[in-house]
């Protein structure tokens, strides 16, 4: 079962397990599911029946904003339905980089923070096959960027790499180094997965979910 963070009461969010010291849901769902279609089609009445979850948000409208309750419905309302659900948990650094709002309004949600760390997470990998990353001297870039094209999980960037330098915000392969692009229907499925699920929200670890 996935409990909506707005329906936890604050000392039941903080609450901890007594026997591993841990947070008590110190799991985070980044709504990347992985479902049967016979599964969700067996949901529809399920769906259509249950209650709804009472949101209190603030709501834009055209004379500014204004007190509101939503009433909503996840799709990981139906886990609890299935016979089986496995979880794969992931380092949120690693694959959870969400955008959620406009540039400059927030710290951790924005396109320029999802940017920062999908160059973070590629200057590891280039670092990790023996390749150098020159620092901008004017200190606002950091990082650089691993076309999809030739890599999806740090994998066969080695030739690429290993005794290179690259200037901070460089693309990979550089234009012009004369190497070839990788097709990328020959990338394994799960990599292709986790790529997407960077793109997609953790509070601590995201787990992917698979239900059916």
């Amino acid at each position: 079962q996935v409990k909506e963070y707005s329906e936890l009461e604050p000392q039941e969010a903080k609450a901890s397990d007594r026997a591993t010291g841990l947070l008590k849901y110190n799991w985070g769902n980044i709504c990347m599911h992985y479902f049967s279609v016979d599964f969700l089609e067996a949901q529809k009445n399920f769906m259509e029946d249950r209650a709804l979850h009472v949101a209190k948000k603030q709501i834009d409208t055209k004379d500014g904003s204004v007190a509101g309750i939503k009433l909503e419905a996840f799709i990981f309302d139906t886990f609890p339905q299935a016979k089986k659900v496995s979880l794969f948990e992931v380092v949120r650094k690693d694959e959870f980089a969400p955008v959620k709002n406009a540039p400059g309004t927030s710290e951790n949600d924005t396109p320029d923070t999802a940017r920062k760390l999908v160059l973070a997470k590629h200057m590891k990998w280039v670092e990790d096959c023996g390749g150098t990353i020159l620092e901008d001297p004017e200190g606002v870039v950091e990082g650089v960027e691993v076309s999809p094209l030739i890599s999806l999980d740090g994998e066969d960037l080695m030739s690429y790499c290993h005794g290179k330098t690259f200037k901070a915000g460089a693309t990979i392969p550089e234009s012009g180094s004369g190497r070839k692009e990788r097709k990328a229907g020959g990338f394994p499925v799960l990599p292709a997965l986790l790529a997407l699920a960077g793109g997609a929200a953790a509070l601590l670890l995201g787990p992917l979910k698979k239900a059916r």
